[in-house]
């Protein structure tokens, strides 16, 4: 995996959080120790090593692109790099051959899965999607706001905040 090809996963997660969480999302403690930027380059890293390994197992079973698809996938490249400026182009080696290698392991990857979970109940449940209830009460409390202001609550919104999380997690269990 080259370093062009990693940065442009990065410039992917940036554009997806920043305009939703600000640019201080980096920043921001999710675990003790570990910031949000951490676990996204965590992310980056598993995700990037789940693609390979499916693209390989995808072409141990034949799954191959059709004529089709390759010339989807080279729309949606082109596209891509009319998102990003020529600078960041320039300074991270991303052009068209990389952006496209990186669609068609996606492409691939999601042939397989499709393949391979054909018969499988793919759904999240109620209880597995309650975690995320958690992260959103510590956020109520603990790290920066979109601004990138540091929350200062006091002992007793600390303490709600904390009843919150008892109760979401009596719920969870």
């Amino acid at each position: 995996v080259t370093y062009s090809e990693v940065m442009v996963y990065v410039n992917m997660i940036k554009d997806k959080y920043e305009p939703l969480l600000s640019e201080y999302i980096w920043d921001f403690e999710v675990d003790e120790n570990k910031s949000f930027e951490d676990m996204a380059k965590e992310e980056i890293i598993n995700q990037i090593i789940r693609l390979k390994i499916m693209n390989e197992v995808a072409g141990d079973k034949g799954i191959r692109l059709s004529e089709d698809e390759k010339l989807e996938i080279e729309d949606s490249a082109a596209q891509y790099l009319t998102q990003i400026t020529e600078k960041q182009q320039k300074q991270y080696g991303i052009n068209i051959d990389i952006v496209k290698t990186i669609y068609e392991d996606n492409f691939i990857a999601q042939k397989l899965f499709d393949v391979v979970t054909a018969d499988v109940d793919t759904k999240v449940t109620d209880e597995q999607s309650r975690t995320m209830i958690v992260k959103q009460f510590v956020a109520l409390y603990k790290g920066r706001d979109k601004d990138g202001n540091v929350l200062k609550k006091t002992e007793a919104e600390v303490e709600e905040a904390k009843n919150s999380i008892a109760k979401a997690y009596e719920q969870i269990v």
